[in-house]
Parts: C-alpha cells; sequence; structure tokens
C-alpha cells in the first residue's frame, strides 16, 4: 500500500459530499485554493484545500490571505478545516508547516493520511456474524452519523447535524451507505465491494466495545 496525496483523495471525497449535501458549498477562490464545505459541525468535513504547489513563502501567504478574507466575508457557523498537505509546499517549507501555520494564526488539529492498493489479497479469515445493511432510512444514516461522531470521542448533536445536512446521504437510491450490525446494533460504517466471488468488508468507524472483535483486516 502506498500513501496518497489528500488532494486526490480526501479533497476529492469532501468535494463530493459538499456537492451533495442539502446546503454544501464548493468555491474556488481565483487563488488555488478550493472550498468544500457541507455546513455540518463536523470539523473535518469542512475543508479549505491548496489546489496547487505553493510557490516560496510569499505564495503561501497570499493564499491564507485570501482565505481569511473569504471566511470574514462568508462568517461561517460552522467549524471547518485548512489541510496543508506537506507535498504542496517546497521541500525548505515542509519541516516548517506547522510553524507557518502557527504565524499565521492557524492551530495544527490533526493529520489526515489516505492509502491505496494495487490488489486485493484473499480473505484472511471469514466475516464474523453480522448483517451488512444499506442505508435506506434517516434512522439509518443518523445510525451511520452517530458511529462516525462516537469515533471520534464528539457529542450526538454533531450526528444530527451532519443527518439534517445529508452529509452522508442526500439520495438513498444513489448513495449507498452501508452500516454494520451484530444482533440488530448498529457496530459500525462499512464500504463493500465484491471480487472474485469474495466479499470485502472495510469497516470505518467501529464501536470501541467491537473494534478487536469484528475488525476484518
Amino acid at each position: 500500500m502506498e500513501a496518497l496525496s489528500i488532494n486526490l483523495q480526501w479533497a476529492s471525497a469532501m468535494r463530493h459530499c459538499a456537492q451533495y449535501a442539502k446546503q454544501g458549498i464548493i468555491a474556488e477562490l481565483g487563488c488555488d485554493v478550493a472550498v468544500y464545505w457541507t455546513q455540518c459541525t463536523l470539523t473535518f468535513m469542512n475543508g479549505i484545500f491548496l489546489s496547487t504547489d505553493v510557490a516560496n513563502e510569499l505564495d503561501l501567504h497570499q493564499r491564507w490571505g485570501k482565505i481569511q478574507a473569504y471566511v470574514r466575508k462568508v462568517q461561517p457557523t460552522f467549524p471547518w478545516a485548512l489541510y496543508i498537505e506537506p507535498e504542496r509546499l517546497p521541500s525548505g517549507m515542509r519541516q516548517r508547516s506547522q510553524e507557518l501555520c502557527l504565524a499565521a494564526g492557524f492551530t495544527h488539529v490533526f493529520d489526515v493520511k489516505c492509502m491505496q492498493t494495487t490488489s486485493l489479497l484473499p480473505p484472511v479469515r471469514p466475516l464474523p456474524t453480522v448483517e451488512i445493511k444499506f442505508t435506506a432510512s434517516q434512522q439509518d444514516a443518523y445510525d451511520a452519523a452517530l458511529l462516525n461522531a462516537e469515533a471520534y470521542n464528539l457529542n450526538a448533536s454533531v450526528a444530527e447535524s451532519m443527518v439534517e445536512q445529508r452529509v452522508l446521504v442526500a439520495d438513498f437510491d444513489k448513495q449507498p451507505c452501508c452500516t454494520v450490525l451484530v444482533n440488530g446494533k448498529p457496530v459500525a460504517t462499512a464500504t463493500t465491494l465484491v471480487l472474485d466471488e469474495c466479499l470485502y468488508v472495510a469497516f470505518v468507524a467501529t464501536s470501541a466495545p467491537h473494534r478487536k472483535v469484528c475488525i476484518i483486516l
């Protein structure tokens, strides 16, 4: 497996979510900066991304100025995150990225890593005794959102905001989202893929009591 640019995977995912969210915002600021906001209260679902490589510190500061001006103009009522990808910065600036962010008034909160694989291995063990269910109602969407909120130790109100803004599912017929149930209780969100008569399941946000029980490697 190899690490991928967050601008190839994460930004693409955020754009998709913003595109289908109830009040999503997609904006290009004209300074090689993209805004993908879902307007829910889950911070990392409202992202600002650098669209191109940064030439130097002056270039970076000019982009930050445009970002700050945009935020002052829009005055969002929800939390948002600025994603700084090290590969977007000149090599001499990468080790100083947090220092540069702090100097501009930003605070480092978390790191994001995306992965890809070129081929899938056979399942290492059978699927545990679970039920995999596609979201087909607002309650299903809330169950999935609540699992995500709990996985990040967030308040249940965040899940309510995600459902209200339709962050995970906007159209139940076109955007399948899976939840995994044990004894009828939702315990994880999941992505499923059928290849060569094998069902591959990736558990995304799993409730704490089941993380060592049902994880599929």
